[in-house]
């Protein structure tokens, strides 16, 4: 699905001086580097890009903008917090080597690293509590808004391997 919104937008964009469809080719990129990244951090990189670069490409900001950079810049500190929590094991931040090292963390811990994860995932992919972002980023690219639905996948996809990690400790434990 992202790659046909990314052809898409790359034909599209041919005759706009290519602008449009650049922001949708990152966009797409980012996506891509969200979902495939078996390393924890380059996931968030990617899903940060995949959020931030159609809020901030046209360079206007609104303040329906304004406010969807704030929600998301929230929510993908809330992210990266809660990778940390889930990360405090001291292995590197794969999530196969997270899930072995699971067991040694504290079930409190894992669950509040979680549920910061999911709630953070729900923002970016615009799914709640805040899902307005998405209507502000459609309204001026909206080959890019084509594209942020499969950030709901991708949100789904991390949000499954966080589970994992929480997973693996309960079944130790």
């Amino acid at each position: 699905l992202g790659a046909t919104c990314g052809l898409l937008a790359t034909w599209n964009g041919r005759g706009a001086g290519g602008r449009p469809a650049g922001v949708a080719l990152a966009v797409l990129a980012a996506i891509e580097l969200a979902a495939l990244a078996d390393h924890m951090l380059l996931g968030w990189l990617g899903l940060a890009a995949a959020v931030l670069v159609p809020l901030l490409a046209d360079g206007r900001l609104t303040s329906g903008r304004g406010r969807a950079l704030l929600a998301m810049v929230l929510a993908l500190a809330l992210v990266l917090f809660g990778m940390v929590l889930l990360n405090r094991s001291g292995v590197a931040p794969h999530w196969g080597a997270l899930a072995e090292a699971a067991p040694g963390l504290p079930a409190e811990q894992r669950a509040l690293g979680f549920i910061l994860v999911l709630g953070g995932l729900a923002t970016c992919a615009g799914l709640a509590p805040l899902h307005g972002w998405v209507r502000e980023v459609g309204r001026g690219q909206p080959m890019v808004a084509a594209q942020l639905p499969v950030l709901a996948a991708v949100a789904l996809a991390m949000l499954l391997r966080a589970r994992g990690i929480v997973a693996a400790g309960d079944d130790s434990a």
